[in-house]
């Protein structure tokens, strides 16, 4: 079973995206100099139960 998210991080912040049937397709991004970062990633946790309340499984995507 594929992940229907994903965690995609860089330097410039974390980016959450949805797997749709034409591929992934950001749906929000928090960026790392926020002044309450758990509070974003709170909101991203949130728009993710929204689109899918039952299953929040994600995979992490680390650039090289």
């Amino acid at each position: 079973m594929k992940p229907e998210f994903a965690l995609y991080l860089s330097v410039e912040g974390i980016t959450l995206l949805h797997h749709a049937t034409d591929g992934w397709r950001s749906v929000g991004n928090v960026t790392l100099d926020v002044e309450d970062l758990a509070a974003e990633l709170e909101k991203l946790k949130e728009t993710a139960q929204e689109l899918s309340p039952k299953d929040l499984r994600c995979k992490i995507v680390i650039p090289s």
